[in-house]
């Protein structure tokens, strides 16, 4: 892996990191699950980009969900082969 990606899963890491700090204290669940999601956010963001896109946005995924809302979860068979 390069760089970009082992940065993007150290950033993944250090949030899964935070959860389990947090857990441990009285907070809110949207505070862990904000934690959660930028975890996922960051792991996606190495993945895609060790496939050869270009994770900038949040909207890297928007041309794989087309015709879908974006409340509702793509299946991860139908998006840049997964």
């Amino acid at each position: 892996m390069d760089e970009y990606a082992n940065e993007e899963l150290e950033e993944a890491y250090d949030a899964l990191s935070d959860v389990t700090e947090l857990r441990k204290v009285d907070v809110t669940e949207k505070l862990i699950v904000n934690r959660l999601y930028y975890a996922c956010f960051h792991a996606a963001r190495a993945a895609l980009h060790t496939r050869g896109f270009d994770p900038n946005t949040h909207k890297v995924l928007s041309p794989y969900s087309a015709g879908r809302s974006s409340r509702r979860a793509t299946h991860p068979g139908t998006m840049v082969g997964f």
